[in-house]
């Protein structure tokens, strides 16, 4: 996809459009075939070289000619990811996931495609992702001193960031705390970006925010909430049951170490 990462090597979401443009202009000389989600925006123009060699897949609820398949989110009893998928023949199958969040979807999506461009069995690719579990700091549900924590503190960036606490807006459980780690590598785009995130989190109202890392502390003066220099900071500054019985989201930059947190 295209989106707000790596502004500052990029200069700009233009650039990142650009950069990420040289991977279909490498198949197209390479008569390669290029996998595309058709609900991303960018990607059906950037790709037209490719011609003939493309296999568009989405989350659509109505069928389209040129879509190989076809996936959508199905109703869950709880906020774990359930997917139901039609493939070339118009079969249906589910598959109840172990992952959280829609930004996830595209993930399932991408993954269902490859394996049933490459003549995967149905059956066994919906046992397999059913079967995944999330680790390295990816999306990752885990039980810590009495709280449920959606550990996702591989990556952030401002498009990842918003979606995550969109999601995370969505659930009924209280009280909910968000702990947000710095985002790197948004050049002169850094400030506004920091600061985008922590009105959105304003709007939300959740019980605490505490904002990690330097590129915050502007914004956490601006919204009076709670900042602090690195992840041992914060850490320490934490009492003994404050993870009891909430749910918390931590999210942050691979730099900012933010699942120190719970180890």
């Amino acid at each position: 996809n295209i989106g707000m990462a790596h502004l500052e090597g990029f200069g700009g979401l233009e650039g990142v459009k650009k950069g990420k443009s040289e991977l279909y202009e490498f198949l197209a000389e390479n008569n390669g075939v290029a996998f595309i989600n058709k609900n991303e925006k960018y990607l059906a123009d950037l790709s037209n070289e490719i011609g003939h060699r493309r296999v568009f897949y989405g989350n659509f609820d109505s069928s389209e000619n040129e879509v190989w398949l076809r996936v959508q989110r199905l109703r869950s009893s709880n906020e774990l990811l359930k997917v139901g998928f039609w493939n070339i023949q118009e079969e249906n199958f589910e598959i109840q996931t172990n992952l959280i969040g829609d930004y996830n979807l595209p993930n399932l999506a991408a993954a269902i495609c490859l394996g049933l461009y490459f003549k995967v069995d149905e059956n066994k690719l919906s046992q397999a992702l059913a079967g995944y579990v999330s680790q390295n700091n990816r999306s990752q549900i885990i039980e810590y001193k009495g709280a449920r924590i959606i550990l996702d503190a591989y990556n952030a960036n401002p498009s990842s960031v918003l979606l995550a606490i969109n999601n995370f807006s969505r659930f009924d459980e209280a009280p909910k705390v968000v702990i947000l780690g710095a985002m790197k590598e948004l050049g002169s785009y850094s400030k506004a970006e920091h600061i985008k995130i922590a009105e959105q989190i304003q709007a939300y109202n959740f019980e605490q925010t505490f904002l990690v890392g330097e590129e915050y502390r502007e914004a956490a003066k601006l919204f009076d909430f709670s900042f602090f220099s690195d992840v041992q900071a914060l850490k320490e500054s934490l009492k003994d049951d404050f993870f009891k019985n909430k749910l918390i989201l931590i999210k942050g930059s691979r730099s900012t170490t933010l699942e120190k947190l719970v180890q």
